[in-house]
């Protein structure tokens, strides 16, 4: 079965100071034999009119513990 998480950003910092990254190790509910595969995706982004919006998410440092 396939495990699901999500991360808000305000779980690691107030909504109105904006950081160049943002960060949160999230970890497995079970230990895995070889590092998974991840999808990952935004589900809200909340923003000026007229802002120049970057984003990129990724995931990095993946360990099967």
């Amino acid at each position: 079965m396939a495990a699901v998480s999500s991360f808000n950003t305000q779980d690691v910092r107030l909504w109105n100071k904006p950081q160049p990254q943002t960060s949160k190790t999230i970890n497995f509910p079970q230990t895995y034999v070889a590092t998974p595969r991840l999808a990952s995706g935004i589900n809200m982004l909340d923003m000026q009119c007229g802002t120049n919006l970057r984003v990129r998410t990724f995931n990095d440092q993946v360990d099967p513990q």
